[in-house]
């Protein structure tokens, strides 16, 4: 059926930007420059799959945080802003 233009106008536009780089810093300035931005319509998710693989490895895989990581549980000293990215990785893609 044919959507109304009022309809069109109310709909979002997503643009999902995958990045890798080599050396990874540039990839991670350009992670770090979407989360400064503040704003309510930009999420920057960094390594979106790396809790899962943690998860899937098992104890094949040595991490000091890996238990914390896996938890959601932050570092003691962490900011707020921090703790709510360690909180973040559990929530699934779609409802970040």
């Amino acid at each position: 059926h044919d959507l109304s233009l009022k309809s069109l106008q109310r709909m979002k536009q997503i643009t999902v930007i995958h990045c890798w780089s080599a050396p990874r810093s540039r990839s991670t300035a350009l992670l770090y420059s979407f989360e400064a931005r503040g704003e309510n319509n930009t999420v920057a998710i960094d390594e979106p799959l790396y809790r899962e693989w943690l998860v899937q490895r098992g104890d094949m895989v040595s991490r000091p945080y890996r238990e914390n990581l896996i938890a959601g549980n932050p570092p003691p000293d962490a900011t707020a802003q921090e703790s709510a990215a360690w909180r973040r990785e559990l929530l699934s893609l779609e409802d970040r």
